[in-house]
């Protein structure tokens, strides 16, 4: 494992862990909000474990371009009209066996409940702003038989798997800015413009 795919083994540890809460992917549709390295991560996944199908959902149109570069099956803007009937078109008509909620937003748990299936999962992973609030009516979590799981670690088999899985695929693609130590103000700035995926410090 070289340095640069070790530094990336974690967000793939945790993928791999919420992949296990989500119960069984493999012949599943897939539908995940969030195309940043979460996002992604979990897209390739579960198209390694078999997903039959995987939507990949995001705002931002290069993040979008940046996933369909690592394979997604299909990239959709949610800020276009009608993108949930383009997820549908895709998945099915019933909607997405597994939802996965990578962005850091109440709207995306939102847009979530909006594209899963009668008795499918939605797996919330993108941690919110402190005090955020989700103002949902249960009865469709009721009459739906929506399982609602939350995601954020992961297991030290799973950093295991991951490492054993690292060399498998072209985790560099992740790294889009590489920074010396002296210029982590210009790394941070880069995140914030969402313009690059993974930024790498070099301490030498």
């Amino acid at each position: 494992v070289t340095s640069e795919q070790a530094a990336l083994i974690e967000p793939f540890s945790i993928g791999l862990y919420a992949q296990r809460l989500a119960g069984e992917v493999k012949g599943k549709r897939v539908g995940i909000l969030g195309a940043g390295p979460i996002g992604l991560s979990h897209m390739i996944i579960s198209k390694k474990i078999g997903a039959g199908r995987v939507a990949i959902i995001d705002m931002v149109e290069n993040r979008l371009k940046q996933a369909s570069s690592f394979g997604a099956d299909i990239t959709i803007n949610a800020d276009s009209t009608g993108w949930e009937k383009k997820v549908f078109d895709y998945v099915g008509k019933n909607g997405a066996d597994i939802v996965v909620t990578a962005a850091p937003s109440v709207g995306a748990i939102e847009s979530g409940m909006k594209i899963v299936k009668n008795d499918g999962k939605l797996l919330i992973f993108g941690g919110l702003p402190h005090g955020s609030m989700w103002n949902m009516d249960p009865n469709l979590v009721h009459y739906n038989e929506v399982t609602i799981t939350g995601s954020i670690d992961a297991t030290i088999d799973d950093f295991r798997r991951a490492a054993q899985m690292a060399p498998a695929f072209d985790l560099k693609k992740f790294i889009t800015h590489s920074f010396p130590i002296e210029k982590t103000i210009d790394g941070m700035e880069v995140m914030k413009r969402k313009e690059g995926l993974k930024v790498i410090l070099e301490i030498a």
